[in-house]
């Protein structure tokens, strides 16, 4: 990997009419044509900082937006866990610790020591806060059971804290999940999010500890490397057939309209109410029917991904290559971990606005400053 970014440091956005700005595509620049509109009720000219690339409803037209992956924050969690452990040195920083390469001899080794095939391990299947995003990774654990063998599923409502405590595993947080992985060949670490940019804690801790994480990230390969992952892709329109079933809001929480119904049913038959499905609920059956409808609708474009998953776990050298693998490439350099991508979406959006931070200087050599490198294709 090693290309240069398009628009990252290079783009010059047209006349501005509007003060506030999103910064999107890269670092670059977009045009709000939103009137009135303003980030925050305290201060119109707030920044603020997502977690993903899209923009939500709630995110306002004309705020000034920086993408700022989750990943950046817990890298720096787990490497502060690293070293109070003893796992790391005083002087490892994130960059040392996410491009070091394991030989071939090491990466044999831990394929030796595994004793099971696979896991997911998440808190629930649905908060009211997710989208139907979240319900992926249940979808493709089941679905590896049903076409394969079993990926173990620890989910804390579900008696999953018994079972790693059988296991002799301990409590984990997002800063050191890594430590009961070990057993496992591959680890499902798909987000509660589906989209570009969404990228959490999730999978570092497979490459820490020697296994290999599975994801459905669009366009994981520009941030980090791809080649030490296993990335699935799941189409927009298959997320957004399940999403329109999902009623549920803060507020009145797991509505779900009938799944013997079809969209077009519910404007003409007025009697077709939302039906709670609630996790937590073991007399009503918890959540299965969500599970067993969402499999059913995903398996198609789930299985291109199950069918990696298995010839991976057939080939032995393939495996092994994955785990010699860093997580990023170039040695980190112009990486999100090494402060380039934030660094340059911040230096865009004070040359547009003509900040006094950068008032005096070469701005033409500002322009041309070398954004961040796409990791893998």
């Amino acid at each position: 990997g090693g290309s240069l970014v398009s628009g990252v440091g290079l783009h010059i956005p047209p006349k501005r009419t509007h003060f506030q700005r999103h910064i999107l595509d890269w670092g670059e620049v977009f045009q709000s044509n939103a009137k009135n509109r303003r980030c925050s009720d305290d201060d119109p000219n707030v920044i603020n900082m997502y977690r993903s690339r899209k923009i939500e409803q709630h995110q306002f037209d004309g705020c000034a937006i920086i993408h700022h992956p989750t990943v950046i924050r817990w890298a720096e969690a787990i490497r502060q866990y690293r070293i109070e452990k003893g796992d790391s040195t005083n002087h490892e920083t994130m960059v040392s610790m996410l491009t070091k390469r394991r030989t071939r001899e090491e990466a044999e080794q831990i394929l030796k020591s595994k004793k099971h095939f696979c896991v997911l391990i998440t808190r629930t299947t649905m908060t009211p806060r997710y989208q139907a995003d979240g319900l992926v990774r249940h979808a493709l654990r089941r679905l590896l059971g049903k076409k394969y063998k079993e990926c173990l599923g620890l989910q804390a409502w579900q008696g999953g804290a018994q079972i790693m405590k059988e296991m002799n595993m301990t409590n984990t947080g997002p800063d050191n999940t890594y430590e009961i992985q070990d057993a496992f060949k591959f680890v499902i670490t798909m987000a509660n999010e589906q989209s570009e940019g969404y990228l959490v804690e999730k999978t570092i801790h497979p490459y820490l500890a020697g296994s290999v994480g599975i994801t459905a990230t669009p366009g994981v390969g520009k941030y980090i490397n791809a080649d030490a992952l296993v990335s699935c892709s799941i189409p927009e329109a298959d997320l957004a057939k399940v999403q329109q079933y999902y009623r549920g809001s803060l507020d009145k929480a797991f509505l779900w309209m009938p799944f013997n119904t079809t969209p077009d049913m519910w404007t003409t038959e007025k009697n077709i109410q939302p039906i709670v499905h609630d996790p937590y609920n073991d007399k009503a059956g918890r959540d299965e029917a969500v599970l067993e409808f969402v499999t059913e609708q995903w398996e198609e474009a789930l299985t291109p991904c199950v069918d990696k998953i298995v010839a991976l776990d057939k080939d032995d050298d393939a495996y092994v290559k994955k785990l010699m693998q860093p997580y990023i490439l170039n040695e980190g350099l112009r990486s999100l971990f090494d402060g380039t991508y934030i660094a340059t979406s911040l230096l865009h959006w004070y040359l547009v606005m003509g900040s006094p931070i950068v008032q005096g200087l070469q701005i033409e050599k500002l322009l041309a400053t070398e954004g961040m490198l796409e990791q893998t294709e």
